[in-house]
């Protein structure tokens, strides 16, 4: 079962990342540069014009360190 600490909205994944949320979410609409982690490898789910990502989900890629240069 999900938990409420198992999602992550954009702020805390660009927390996460060392990110401020514009910079973070800018990425995410125009792409990661080759060599950066390109966390919409995690695929994250939307509800209306929220976004939200799966900690696991978003711990993987960065565990993994799946960049653009994986595609």
């Amino acid at each position: 079962m999900i938990r409420e600490s198992d999602i992550m909205t954009d702020a805390e994944v660009a927390k996460l990342a060392h990110l401020s949320l514009c910079a973070f979410q800018r990425k995410i609409r125009k792409g990661f540069k080759p060599g950066e982690i390109d966390f919409t490898k995690a695929k994250p789910m939307t509800i209306g014009d929220r976004r939200f990502w799966l900690r696991e989900d978003v711990e993987a890629v960065i565990k993994g360190r799946v960049t653009k240069e994986d595609k």
